[in-house]
């Protein structure tokens, strides 16, 4: 079981303080994710109309 009680910041959630891991299935490798980089459904947009 996982406790994020203490991972609480001004009633929200600190996503760099959960040590949260990603997997890649073509790697087969697992990530941690510590950072937001990028905005979602805005930045495909932005990519998308490059296209």
């Amino acid at each position: 079981m996982i406790y994020f009680f203490d991972k609480i910041i001004n009633n929200k959630l600190d996503i760099s303080l959960v040590n949260a891991i990603s997997f890649d299935p073509y790697t087969h490798g697992y990530y941690k994710v510590t950072e937001r980089v990028g905005e979602a459904f805005k930045d495909g947009l932005k990519l998308k109309k490059g296209f």
